[in-house]
């Protein structure tokens, strides 16, 4: 029972940051073209990441005893191949 709660915090979490994840997606693209690094593609995976992270880190924080590492890991982690 107490594993398909987990599940079921974790798919909610997970669709949460991906909705998210869209206006997180707009901000840091607008920031870019104040900034005149319009049309990076690594703004994508910087919201996405910081949407994601977001919401699975609430879900992770009580098992982790932290939000901020897996909020950077996923931040890293959907960015970095979008910078590549």
């Amino acid at each position: 029972m107490k594993d398909k709660r987990l599940l079921v915090q974790w798919v909610r979490a997970t669709w949460l940051g991906w909705l998210l994840g869209i206006p997180l997606i707009v901000g840091l693209a607008l920031l870019g073209e104040n900034l005149g690094i319009g049309g990076a593609q690594v703004f994508v995976g910087l919201g996405m990441g910081l949407g994601i992270g977001l919401m699975q880190g609430r879900v992770v924080r009580r098992r982790l005893g932290a939000l901020a590492p897996w909020l950077w890991s996923s931040v890293l982690g959907l960015a970095a191949p979008f910078l590549v």
